[in-house]
């Protein structure tokens, strides 16, 4: 007997031993490992939470799905073994279609009847330029646009990274140039939110006229954010121009009318008109036009100079002379002379002498240069009138001048001539009104 209950003793204890482990089992609380916090637009995260010593089958957990542009991909539980024990480890994997900042739910965990609360970070996902096509367009940063008046115009990109080449078309129907420096290389830094406009260029646009017009196309050869070269085309899209006579009644009204002014205003307008009237006299333009093309042109322009000057004082004109076509002959002269020396003494091994004539030589090729510029720029003297804003003889006045006004002659459109005079003003005058002294191309 006694040895039996000893037997018994025995087999008790060996038991108690064996569940031990089973008994003293204990698992760590549910961790998320290291989670990943920022990443692009249409991007992938993985996040994994894992439970040390603990069977898949003593763990439950909830996910909410979540909200907005986040897509929840896959969840899973899997078992896993790391130095002899066995570990639970819950996968979940979104997708994030759109930039911004999303907060993921909370997953709800379970384990041997333990409840706990998960928090995912919170994940910034950036903007990613290389998933978008690269833009280019103008924008017209004025309100309205008005006959001769300059406009701010911006020539802008979006998505492109390198820009080759920037050709752009010179409008007709208006004056255009660039007011600033090319930016022709763009960074794109992570950001939440949707790049802004890069200023490739900022452009002065003077419409000449009244009507629709179209903006300047331009072609450019672009790497865009993607990766990718290519050639884009920004059309001009079509503007509005009002008339400056238009603009004026709409920002003075009749509000203001008053009739004592109005008389007042006319006894001024009169008094102005008596002390200065406009001299329009074709037969004396055309007169100064062949005076100074002599002067310009002929070998003997000092009689034509002298002769031109005395019938512009007698007729109390005030302009500048012409310079002779002989003059821009002697640097021309001097500029071969020092070429073939300079190609001499080069031969001859003089180095500090060619080197010398190779500098006047430069000198007198800018000098031949600038003379020839200056001649054959064309000119056309006035025979007196009104000068518009637009090629249109109901369109604002500008100003008015007398007989024997210099102008230089920057291009025609049908009866309209585009000259430039004074302090670099621009006007409109019908070509009958003028007497050209070299027409322009």
């Amino acid at each position: 007997m006694e040895k039996s209950a000893k037997n018994k003793r025995f087999f008790c204890f060996g038991l108690l031993i064996l569940f031990i482990p089973f008994l003293c089992t204990a698992f760590s609380e549910p961790v998320l490992e290291s989670p990943k916090t920022t990443c692009y637009e249409s991007d992938v995260l993985t996040f994994i939470i894992l439970v040390k010593d603990c069977q898949p089958k003593s763990v439950s957990y909830s996910v909410p799905k979540p909200e907005g542009n986040v897509t929840r991909l896959s969840l899973n539980k899997i078992q896993t073994y790391e130095h002899g024990t066995v570990n639970t480890k819950i996968e979940l994997v979104y997708s994030f279609k759109k930039a911004g900042t999303f907060n993921l739910p909370d997953v709800q965990i379970s384990v041997n009847n333990n409840s706990y609360n998960i928090k995912l970070p919170q994940i910034l996902v950036y903007f990613n330029p290389a998933l978008h096509k690269p833009e280019v367009k103008w924008e017209l940063q004025t309100s309205e646009v008005v006959a001769g008046k300059p406009c701010n115009l911006v020539l802008t990109s979006k998505y492109i990274t390198s820009i080759n080449s920037i050709e752009i078309s010179q409008p007709e129907d208006a004056l255009f140039k660039q007011t600033s420096k090319s930016t022709r290389n763009f960074e794109y830094k992570p950001s939440v939110t949707e790049p802004s406009q890069n200023i490739i260029a900022r452009y002065d646009w003077t419409p000449l006229q009244s009507g629709t017009l179209a903006l300047p196309s331009a072609s450019m050869e672009i790497i865009g954010t993607n990766g990718t070269t290519q050639t884009i085309v920004v059309p001009g899209k079509t503007v509005k121009v009002k008339k400056p006579a238009d603009e004026q009644i709409k920002k003075e009204g009749f509000s203001t009318f008053s009739l004592e002014n109005a008389f007042r205003d006319e006894e001024q307008t009169q008094d102005t008109l008596e002390q200065h009237k406009t001299i329009i006299n074709k037969k004396l333009a055309d007169q100064i036009a062949t005076l100074r093309k002599n002067e310009k042109y002929n070998l003997n322009f000092l009689e034509s100079r002298k002769l031109r000057q005395q019938t512009e004082k007698a007729n109390s004109i005030s302009a500048t002379d012409e310079f002779p076509f002989l003059f821009a002959l002697i640097p021309a002269a001097l500029f071969f002379i020092c070429l073939f020396l300079f190609i001499f003494v080069k031969k001859a091994g003089k180095t500090v002498f060619s080197n010398i004539l190779l500098i006047l030589t430069i000198i007198l090729f800018a000098v031949f240069t600038y003379c020839s510029f200056v001649i054959l720029t064309p000119k056309a003297v006035f025979a007196g009138g009104q000068i518009f804003a637009i090629p249109d003889e109901n369109g604002s006045i500008l100003e008015e001048s007398d007989c024997g006004t210099l102008f230089i002659v920057k291009k025609q459109t049908g009866d309209w001539v585009l000259v430039k005079y004074g302090d670099n003003h621009y006007g409109w005058v019908k070509d009958n009104t003028l007497s050209f002294i070299k027409k322009a191309d």
